[in-house]
């Protein structure tokens, strides 16, 4: 819709298939009657101004035909210069120009979309934070953040280091799970069955269906797609951090967790062909070393077998 034509419809001036239009237009979306009010309001303002000119056109109209009769001077008469034709051009010259700047401050920032695919990869966002993705993870972000709060929206794995602004908190949507920040680190991971967010520093809220729970530094929560909001609990390593930092550090992390990290990290499939040796506890750290070199340190470390069976590794 036109605003020659909403400024048509103010005026009364339209036929009655067009009124039927533009009210069918003002009812088919509410940002369309926002526009319009916007719209009315310069109209109404401008209305004003006109209300209040120290120009009497009528009046001056009047004295210059008056001087023309008793001959004061010889012209040829002019039209008043604030007629109709002039107000209503200029009303409407000063809405597109408002209409314009309206459209400029309230438009919604450009989406950006961040893929990682076969890398990790660090971005820094307009406000200053900084997020890494692990492989095969995306997010969305505006390139700019305007109004109250700072909403991405993530698919798979990532670590944020979030700028502080109290007023304008950092929301971060993943499936139908929002995790709320002000000012914090902290790890978003993705499974098929749940998501985990674990803290680093600072306080994290994560919200889901009106349920809402508050996680502190040091602690983590895995939250089911189904169901309710799990309990949180405490973290015991810092495996999670092994895609930025490329090293995994072991403080006696039992073994299963480990090849749990391995088999994401390296995309293989490691198997215990013992169940006894799942609970077996590491005290050691692996930095930037093939997986062929890691288990290689598990096997001596435990004397235990490691052996090949098409594309699983069976740990024995």
């Amino acid at each position: 819709m036109n605003d020659e034509t909403l400024v048509s419809f103010l005026l009364g001036e339209l036929p009655p298939d067009e009124v039927t239009r533009v009210q069918a237009w003002l009812e088919a979306d509410e940002a369309n009657a926002r526009y319009f009010n916007q719209l009315k309001t310069v109209w109404d303002k401008s209305l004003e101004l006109a209300a209040v000119s120290s120009v009497d056109e009528h009046k001056a109209w009047n004295q210059f035909k008056e001087r023309i009769h008793n001959g004061e001077q010889q012209a040829a008469p002019v039209k008043p210069l604030f007629n109709r034709f002039y107000f209503r051009a200029i009303a409407v010259a000063a809405i597109l120009i408002i209409a314009v700047g309206l459209f400029w401050l309230n438009r919604p920032a450009a989406e950006k979309t961040l893929a990682s695919g076969q890398s990790v990869l660090t971005e820094k966002l307009a406000d200053g934070s900084e997020i890494t993705l692990n492989k095969q993870s995306t997010l969305e972000y505006p390139t700019a953040f305007k109004g109250k709060t700072r909403s991405v929206k993530l698919k798979g794995e990532a670590f944020f280091q979030i700028s502080p602004d109290k007023a304008k908190p950092f929301i971060i949507d993943i499936k139908d799970i929002q995790v709320t920040v002000v000012g914090t680190s902290f790890n978003i991971r993705e499974d098929s069955n749940y998501v985990e967010v674990l803290v680093e520093t600072g306080v994290v809220k994560v919200s889901r269906d009106g349920q809402e729970l508050t996680l502190q530094a040091g602690e983590k929560i895995q939250m089911p797609f189904a169901g309710k909001i799990q309990e949180k609990e405490k973290v015991t390593d810092k495996l999670h951090n092994y895609y930025r930092t490329r090293e995994f550090v072991c403080d006696d992390t039992p073994l299963w967790k480990l090849v749990q990290v391995l088999n994401e990290a390296y995309k293989t499939k490691i198997v215990f062909g013992k169940e006894e040796l799942k609970e077996l506890r590491m005290n050691t750290s692996f930095y930037n070393e093939s997986l062929d070199q890691v288990l290689e340190v598990i096997r001596l470390t435990f004397t235990i077998s490691v052996r090949k069976q098409g594309d699983t590794i069976i740990l024995e």
